[in-house]
């Protein structure tokens, strides 16, 4: 997996943890990855030249299916991963153990 299928991954994978309600709408999934694809490619998403459009439909084309069902896995174990602790947890407990499966989340684009 590439540094930009896991920045991907990552990100699309936190926006799962923040609205899980949404994880069954394949609609609401689908704009989700093209908005993080847009920003991880570093293109600007309010006025992206005719070749932009064109990168973000193919790698979603090649890309989409694999990071959404691996992004769905890893919102499931992660959820594992928290059962497990004896003690409470948040967001930031669950950003972390994400952390560690993808990289740093923060860190800009390649």
């Amino acid at each position: 997996m590439s540094a930009l299928d896991r920045r991907v991954l990552g990100a699309v994978t936190l926006l799962m943890m923040v609205e899980p309600q949404q994880i069954r709408d394949r609609e609401w999934l689908a704009e989700r990855f093209v908005q993080v694809a847009i920003f991880a490619h570093g293109f600007d998403p309010d006025s992206p030249p005719d070749a932009d459009v064109r990168t973000i439909q193919d790698f979603a084309r090649a890309r989409m299916d694999p990071i959404l069902t691996t992004a769905l896995g890893l919102f499931v174990r992660i959820a594992e991963d928290l059962q497990q602790r004896s003690t409470p947890y948040g967001m930031d407990d669950a950003k972390g153990i994400l952390a560690s499966y993808v990289g740093d989340l923060d860190a800009p684009p390649a």
